[in-house]
């Protein structure tokens, strides 16, 4: 899969011979949970359809140390430019938890499996058609979303993803995530609060709501309509259903 989808070969441009290791080290850890312990036992066993030097765990813990933040754009860089997928990116945010004191990302910060430990955040651009990974990034697990959509955006930026369409929900809101939306995305779609003034406004001048299909599912019954409105200096339409 990783030679066929172009993966190989550009882990290979970028890192060297070390490339090769990082297709086996992931086929391992895929195969045999998130470990890399005894890899050069299963290595043994297992069958390889491209060249790899001897990897041991040790190696493994010597190639991850090597990885920098240089060499990771970079690869994303080419992986993102050659790689012919989609044209419609999607991006999430989730939280990992950990024991450890050795990861420097590791903070006290909302914990979505609502565990009473340190946690990092991970955030990752996917290709929509294809469902594959294009970039990751590490944050720093005390970082709320909002506080993490500048990061977002400027990574976005610098892997030259463009012509950005945004989706995200109420807990983004507050005057700079507007700013910033609106001066790098071509559209983007906020969720707005019932007790947000503007909303509670847009209810009271629309408590019919015309039945145009146009704005509705029919499948579902359901029809909206829109009212033009200006929040943080940003003109735009607060949609009602």
């Amino acid at each position: 899969m990783a030679n066929e989808l172009g993966l190989t070969e550009i882990l290979v441009d970028v890192l060297g011979d070390i490339g090769y290791n990082i297709v086996v080290i992931a086929a391992h850890i895929i195969r045999n949970s998130n470990v890399v312990d005894a890899i050069d036992h299963w290595l043994k066993e297992t069958l390889f359809p491209i060249p790899h030097s001897n990897t041991t765990s040790q190696k493994c813990s010597k190639i991850f140390e090597s990885l920098k933040t240089s060499t990771r754009t970079k690869f994303f860089k080419e992986w993102i430019t050659k790689s012919s997928f989609g044209k419609h990116v999607y991006y999430d945010l989730t939280s990992v938890s950990t024991y450890s004191d050795e990861i420097t990302e590791s903070e006290d910060g909302y914990s979505r499996d609502g565990e009473d430990l340190a946690q990092l955040n991970i955030g990752m651009f996917c290709d929509k058609e294809y469902g594959i990974p294009l970039f990751y990034e590490l944050y720093n697990g005390s970082i709320n979303d909002k506080t993490n959509l500048p990061y977002v955006l400027q990574n976005a930026k610098l892997l030259w993803i463009n012509d950005i369409d945004i989706i995200v929900g109420v807990g983004f809101w507050s005057p700079e995530s507007f700013k910033m939306m609106d001066e790098i995305s071509t559209l983007f779609t906020i969720g707005i609060s019932l007790y947000h003034k503007e909303a509670r406004k847009a209810r009271a001048n629309n408590t019919q709501i015309a039945s145009d299909i146009k704005y509705g599912l029919e499948s579902y019954n359901i029809t909206g309509t829109f009212t033009e409105t200006t929040i943080h200096n940003v003109c735009g339409k607060i949609a009602l259903y």
